[in-house]
């Protein structure tokens, strides 16, 4: 697997690497909150601290473009299908005149910012998803979910907890299986652009039987070690005697936390 891989762990020593992972997941939950409902002063703000966090965590931007195209392409559908429509009705008098015309396709300016909007948030999302997934070890996700969920359900939390870990841990995983079945399929002449219905199904196939095959040698890995989600109880530094960068860390994912919180609570006519 590629060390630059998206949605995977990446060691490192910077402020977010060490930020208490309680306040990473709260900043994390609400940053996102905010990136979907915030209004676009809030949403710019969010993607100027998602570039500041990019930078002190030297993670790669280009990664998790590269392991989501099928995203990128449907945010493309996307605005083009909201910059070709104009919410200004059906009558022609109340229509704006189109920035582009070809043909009968015609771009409207307010459908285009619309859809520049949804495009900018569904990439902020995602970005911040990454971040998070790079920064932030699985076995500490774990915990910090069981840490939030135990005073909710307390019963439940450490199933649950242990559920969202694996999840987390998957998502490589899947992104390196379906680079290798690619590879596979174009090695056997099986190529998308010219017979996309059977290209479909073989690559569909393949990453079923690779995912049961190796959710089945994952299974029994935990169960040779006896993993017990259970007994794996979050362990976390008190936040009053945090110190050095796991200071800071948690210092600058509390203030993006706050940005986001701002933001919401910020209502722009």
């Amino acid at each position: 697997m590629s060390p630059r891989a998206a949605f995977r762990f990446r060691s490192g020593s910077s402020a977010l690497h060490r930020a208490d992972p309680r306040i990473k997941l709260g900043a994390f939950l609400l940053f996102t909150v905010a990136s979907a409902a915030s209004p676009l002063p809030g949403l710019l703000a969010a993607v100027l601290l998602l570039a500041a966090g990019y930078a002190a965590a030297r993670e790669s931007p280009g990664a998790p473009l590269r392991a989501s195209l099928p995203l990128l392409l449907l945010s493309a559908f996307v605005l083009l299908s909201r910059a070709t429509t104009s919410p200004g009705g059906g009558e022609d008098l109340l229509r704006p005149m189109p920035l582009f015309s070809l043909g009968p396709l015609h771009l409207y300016g307010d459908g285009l910012a619309s859809g520049g909007i949804f495009v900018l948030r569904l990439l902020t999302a995602l970005y911040a998803a990454n971040l998070f997934v790079a920064t932030t070890q699985v076995r500490d996700v774990r915990q910090a979910f069981r840490w939030l969920l135990t005073p909710v359900m307390p019963s439940a939390a450490s199933r649950l907890s242990a559920m969202i870990g694996f999840t987390i841990s998957f998502v490589p995983l899947l992104f390196e299986l379906s680079s290798r079945t690619g590879e596979s399929l174009a090695a056997r002449g099986l190529l998308p652009g010219r017979r996309p219905l059977r290209y479909l199904r073989h690559f569909a196939e393949a990453m079923l039987r690779s995912m049961i095959y190796r959710s089945a040698e994952i299974s029994a890995a935990l169960e040779a070690r006896g993993f017990d989600p259970d007994g794996d109880r979050p362990r976390f530094t008190p936040v009053r005697r945090l110190r050095g960068g796991s200071l800071r860390g948690s210092l600058l994912c509390a203030a993006a936390a706050l940005v986001a919180a701002v933001s919401l609570l910020i209502h722009v006519p």
